[in-house]
């Protein structure tokens, strides 16, 4: 893929983008994402709150937050959890907390995978059972759930990780450099991991990896460079300031709402590569990106053949062809490595006579199948005796 095609691609996935009205789609699913995050965190520290105590507890969720969009947002998040009251009050306060916050993660979900649904041109079937419908939506819902908690894991190890080599260092100035580097492209593989997911399983739509790793990559590198560059920012804005908790809800609002207006980027850009380029191949990935997907593929696809109980030919990017020699019949096949074609079965020869070589061609769909049948000479001796 050359420079032009390139250009044309992000240029067709930002009109395509314009004409999709992502900035309305983008504050609807701010909206929806709002409405049950608040709660959520306040869930989270309430129940580590029971276990360490709520200073302890705040100071752990602010970390994960940290750890994904910088130390400026994750201190918006604190104004808005110290100020806040706890959930679980009362039996029913909670009650309606849990459900509030449920419903609105479940209304998140159908809103993203509706938009992604629009930008991929997906025409639903109608009349389909409602047990089904339920069933694409919630296991999908239920992946990216599961992915999450993995990915809150993982900050909390790294997060130990920084702080033991921070402790444990002789140069700082060295170890606050390696840490910070750590630190973005931790965040970067976080990105990178979440946002193929939900380019690839969100859409109810035939979506290959093929297809999302070029948008991945560069709305990956976009989601950290607007990390930071808002996390700086935040630290000169005079609404969190002045507006205490309800300043810090609005600045939380505003950096929500740029991330979805990248992400819907990034499916448009996903949707126009898979069109433009109409095949799944990683040959039309631009040269650095295709380097690091090629490895990617090829155990994929070793994966996938070896499930299926099929033969994987090694090598397919140098060799062109394979042979395979049978010493004893001097057999020589020729075939395309990408298709293992079985040989027709070899003719026997007649037991008295002499039979020069001889060279049978059989011309198959994916190429020629070449072999060449040799057989010795019988001696005199062997010959009087027969």
């Amino acid at each position: 893929m050359d420079k032009r095609q390139l250009y044309s691609i992000f240029k067709t996935a930002f009109l395509d983008w314009l004409e999709d009205n992502a900035t309305l789609r983008a504050a609807a699913l701010t909206f929806f994402i709002i409405i049950p995050l608040s709660t959520l965190l306040l869930i989270i520290v309430a129940i580590f709150t029971v276990f360490i105590g709520e200073a302890q507890a705040v100071q752990i969720v602010v970390e994960q937050i940290s750890a994904l969009a910088g130390p400026s947002v994750a201190d918006l998040f604190r104004q808005l959890l110290v100020s806040s009251a706890s959930p679980f009050s009362s039996v029913w306060t909670a009650l309606v907390v849990i459900g509030f916050s449920v419903g609105g993660a479940i209304g998140t979900f159908a809103v993203l995978r509706d938009t992604m649904n629009c930008i991929w041109e997906v025409k639903l079937p109608k009349g389909e059972p409602l047990w089904k419908r339920g069933r694409e939506k919630v296991v999908p819902f239920l992946l990216l759930t599961l992915l999450g908690l993995v990915v809150i894991l993982w900050t909390a190890l790294t997060k130990a990780l920084f702080d033991a080599i921070r402790d444990y260092s002789f140069n700082a100035v060295l170890t606050f450099i390696g840490l910070e580097t750590a630190q973005i492209l931790s965040s970067f593989a976080i990105a990178v991991l979440l946002l193929a997911l939900i380019y690839k399983v969100i859409p109810e739509a035939t979506v290959h990896w093929q297809d999302v790793t070029l948008a991945t990559i560069v709305t990956s590198i976009a989601f950290t460079i607007a990390n930071y560059v808002f996390g700086f920012y935040v630290q000169t804005f005079v609404v969190t300031t002045v507006g205490g908790a309800a300043g810090a809800l609005l600045i939380i609002l505003l950096w929500i709402f740029v991330l979805n207006l990248i992400l819907l980027y990034g499916a448009e850009a996903s949707k126009v590569y898979a069109v433009t380029v109409r095949t799944h191949s990683a040959a039309n990935l631009p040269e650095p990106v295709q380097k690091v997907f090629e490895p990617l593929q090829k155990l994929g696809g070793r994966i996938e053949h070896a499930a299926k109980e099929e033969v994987v030919i090694d090598d397919v990017s140098t060799k062109p062809e394979r042979e395979i020699v049978a010493e004893e019949g001097h057999q020589v096949i020729s075939a395309p490595a990408t298709k293992e074609v079985t040989p027709p079965a070899q003719p026997k020869p007649p037991s008295k006579s002499i039979v020069d070589e001889k060279v049978v061609t059989v011309k198959a769909d994916q190429g020629n199948i070449e072999f060449s049948l040799k057989i010795k000479k019988p001696k005199k001796k062997e010959a009087a005796k027969s």
